[in-house]
């Protein structure tokens, strides 16, 4: 009888992981900064690092290393993902720092042809990052996001805020979107912004000896500003959910 009781009392137990996806080595530092519960015994070049029902996992910058990472996931082992990151900006009302929530991301399907998958940001994490956006200094804009296939210069940057209507640009969102979407789990997207709209491109991946020649102290301080921010959405986002 106490055998039965007990494994009925496992198997009502939640054994799914609450999935937190970040691109590039610096956005995985930044959020596991942020994250009280981090374990800091596993390297981020292994993959991902149990945090309790959370785990944090780098998929790597572009598109196709985000499909790679959708492909290997099994619904039955995941509750709810959340992507963390930055972004390039692609309105003026957007500042470096600034937090951008997707409410939906869009892809050029073909030619000039735009396929739109809408995303929502949960209710209980709104006022979290509110919060951290008011104490922080800086804005929460929600709007739709566009997935591009590369790095987009200051002047593409330009013309995809006119033919998508897209507010921010990022490389990652839709093989992991698609993938929520198909097994009907929750899709949490969320960046910063870390170059505004008329700007060149900020590549993080690149080593940060390499960032500082090429960019300067500016770019790099954009750079601090953007992290910075990312690092405090960890605890609003990043952290167990209860």
């Amino acid at each position: 009888m106490i055998n039965a009781q007990l494994q009925q009392s496992d198997e009502t137990v939640d054994q799914r992981e609450h999935l937190v996806i970040v691109p590039t080595f610096w956005e995985w530092a930044a959020v596991r900064i942020g994250s009280p519960r981090v374990k800091l015994d596993s390297p981020p070049q292994l993959g991902a690092m149990p945090i309790q029902r959370t785990r944090i996992v780098s998929c790597g910058m572009g598109r196709i290393k985000a499909g790679r990472l959708a492909a290997s996931l099994n619904k039955q082992h995941v509750s709810e993902i959340s992507l963390l990151g930055v972004c390039g900006g692609l309105v003026p009302e957007l500042n470096v720092g600034d937090i951008v929530c997707a409410t939906s991301t869009l892809e050029r399907s073909s030619g000039d042809e735009m396929s739109q998958l809408s995303t929502l940001i949960h209710d209980r994490y709104r006022y979290r990052i509110e919060s951290i956006a008011s104490t922080n200094n800086c804005l929460v804009h929600f709007g739709a996001v566009f997935c591009s296939s590369r790095i987009s210069t200051a002047s593409e940057k330009c013309d995809l805020a006119s033919e998508s209507r897209a507010i921010a640009v990022e490389m990652e969102s839709m093989p992991l979107a698609h993938w929520a979407k198909d097994a009907l789990i929750p899709f949490n997207h969320v960046r910063v912004v870390i170059d505004a709209w008329d700007s060149q491109p900020l590549m993080l991946s690149r080593p940060l000896e390499w960032f500082w020649e090429f960019n300067g102290f500016p770019k790099l301080r954009e750079a601090y500003l953007a992290l910075k921010t990312l690092h405090l959405l960890a605890r609003g986002i990043g952290d167990p959910i209860s």
